[in-house]
């Protein structure tokens, strides 16, 4: 009878690597380039066109992103695990992303009604930055498992 070895610390963490760092980073560039697509398009919509509602910038801005990153993510971060039903797809990041949407418009939201903060750049700030750092871990785990899950 021969005794199991249990993985070693370096073992799991090269297994764990092989299973999503690689995906990790890909996720990661897809979405430092969606943040920049959003970025510039919520603040040239801000300083002209939508200089009256930057909650309205935030949500063309927001929109335009996603599907920036619904493209990059279906054809490179998650290419051997999407779905052959491309609209099903679709529909379901277009869920996560909505979410995302409603979070980021809803800190432009807050921090201009709440807190009366109602500059380009607090705007900018309470939208692109913090609202980004709080949905980015949710949508990453989101797309994971549900939209490009490997129940597909």
């Amino acid at each position: 009878m021969s005794a199991q070895t249990k993985p070693t610390i370096t073992e799991r963490l090269k297994s764990l690597w092989d299973s999503y760092g690689i995906e990790v980073l890909k996720f990661g560039t897809v979405g430092g380039a969606a943040f920049i697509v959003n970025s510039v398009t919520v603040w040239v919509l801000m300083i002209t066109v939508m200089s009256e509602s930057h909650t309205k910038a935030k949500v063309v801005a927001s929109i335009v992103a996603t599907i920036f990153s619904w493209l990059m993510n279906r054809l490179w971060t998650f290419r051997d695990s999407r779905s052959e039903n491309w609209k099903r797809e679709a529909v379901e990041f277009g869920l996560v992303n909505l979410l995302g949407i409603l979070v980021e418009a809803g800190c432009v939201a807050f921090s201009t009604y709440v807190l009366n903060l109602r500059t380009p750049e607090a705007s900018f700030i309470s939208g692109t930055i913090i609202g980004t750092i709080l949905v980015t871990i949710l949508r990453y785990f989101l797309y994971r498992f549900w939209v490009y899950g490997s129940h597909r």
